[in-house]
């Protein structure tokens, strides 16, 4: 049976930014993502991709030579990236060793799972989640 249904898909997120340079480190740096490649002035726009190696996602950060769209991110666009639950304290001791701030969401649910939420450079929120344990 072919159905399209059971076909692999692959996403991509993409977010404009105002500094690609310094959202790469951050998510490289901070999040353990790696970088995967980018472009250079394709009609005004500039961007580069972090993800995980071999997955079939990835983030694409773009950046106009106008400055706009600028980012405009609400309390729930919510990147959620997990980590195997071992993983989970030393990255957690990484915000703190990297000034990175700890926030509440106000969604209880991330703090019931053991979530950690900081916001990127951007002022996107980037959740920070164990893997469920089955």
């Amino acid at each position: 049976m072919d159905d399209q249904r059971t076909k692999r898909h692959r996403l991509r997120i993409a977010r404009p930014v105002r500094d690609l340079k310094r959202s790469v480190r951050f998510y490289e740096d901070i999040l353990d993502l790696v970088h995967l490649g980018g472009f250079e002035d394709h009609e005004g726009y500039s961007g580069q991709m972090v993800g995980a190696t071999g997955a079939d996602w990835h983030i694409e950060f773009t950046r106009h030579f106008s400055g706009k769209p600028a980012p405009s991110p609400t309390p729930e666009d919510l990147l959620v990236l997990y980590y195997a639950r071992d993983k989970m304290p030393t990255m957690v001791e990484r915000l703190k060793r990297l000034n990175i701030k700890v926030v509440k969401h106000e969604n209880p649910y991330w703090e019931e799972v053991g979530a950690t939420v900081i916001i990127d450079p951007d002022g996107y929120l980037v959740v920070l989640c164990p893997e469920r344990q089955e």
